[in-house]
């Protein structure tokens, strides 16, 4: 006879907790080469998209994508000074959706409007690798800019992540390229190019994991920020796509839910934190830069749109 729900739950509640108390009694697993050309069809998908609101000034912005009645919606939302996050469905050339065998992708975007600010101080906040690590805190405790060339930022972040079970860290090294267009907009596109989960972290056992042969709570990180100057300040979208190992089908209705109340979460708390270093009147990106950096141009520089009617 089937166990009524509520014996059910306690028992598959108490399993989850056996696992994620102990994050390094979870199995490593390994990053499968099919979950990795899944994952990059998957993000192709998004780039193909991106570079058609790219190349279409009226539908520059995810929100702007959207069925009018979500549209209006999504701004309505970031005009109150809210922060708007959805999930997008992404699909394939035939329409079907997009999965990665072996892996999960968690895919948000998230809207934020920056009123009192130009073009030019939101860039110099997401351009301020160096100071990340205050910007951002606590989900980042460690950032660099490891170099530049022109609008091209190579950067090393340590991302770590809380939960009541269990505290995971991780070393990501991206590449960020940033991208100045015409009529107040600007974009920059930032690819992980190595992650790395670390144990025993700021300790003298602290020691990485060899990437993609780890527990899998991250194996990649793309991300995605767009910009668009209007009325009385900026809007701005920040748009993650994240790899992950799967979760296991006994677990996965009690997991799946906090999985995603964790991403949307780390959406509304970089719009927020974006927002607040932009308006503050001594940004941390005034700083003056390290030396690497002291002589580049940077993109911040752009020249700010005329005033819209």
């Amino acid at each position: 006879m089937a166990r009524p729900l509520r014996q059910v739950f306690p028992l598959a509640f108490a399993a989850l907790l056996g696992i994620l108390a102990r994050p390094c009694a979870l199995r490593a697993t390994d990053l499968e080469p099919r979950t990795l050309e899944a994952f990059e069809r998957y993000v192709h998908a998004v780039d193909a998209r991106a570079a058609r609101q790219q190349d279409d000034p009226g539908h520059f912005l995810y929100i702007d994508t959207l069925p009018e009645s979500d549209r209006r919606l999504a701004w309505a939302t970031i005009e109150r000074g809210e922060v708007w996050v959805d999930s997008p469905n992404t699909r394939d050339a035939a329409a079907r959706s997009l999965r990665a065998p072996g892996g999960l992708i968690n895919h948000w975007v998230g809207a934020a409007f920056i009123p009192g600010v130009s073009l030019a101080q939101v860039l110099a906040v997401l351009e301020d690798y160096d100071h990340y690590q205050d910007i951002y805190k606590p989900q980042f405790v460690r950032s660099r800019l490891v170099s530049r060339e022109g609008n091209d930022f190579k950067t090393f972040l340590r991302l770590r992540k809380k939960t009541p079970w269990v505290t995971v860290t991780l070393n990501i090294n991206s590449e960020t390229l940033g991208t100045p267009l015409d009529g107040g907009r600007a974009s920059l596109r930032s690819h992980s190019t190595r992650i790395a989960q670390v144990e025993a972290a700021d300790t003298p056992h602290e020691h990485e994991f060899a990437p993609g042969h780890d527990s899998g709570y991250l194996w990649r990180f793309e991300t995605y920020w767009r910009l668009e100057a209007r009325p009385g300040g900026v809007a701005a979208e920040w748009e993650a796509i994240m790899l992950s190992r799967d979760i296991p089908r006994l677990l996965r209705w009690i997991v799946k839910p906090f999985v995603e109340r964790l991403a949307r979460s780390t959406v509304q708390d970089m719009l927020v934190a974006t927002r607040k270093a932009a308006q503050n009147q001594k940004p941390l990106a005034q700083i003056a830069p390290p030396e690497a950096a002291r002589n580049q141009k940077p993109l911040a520089q752009i020249a700010p749109p005329e005033a819209s009617e």
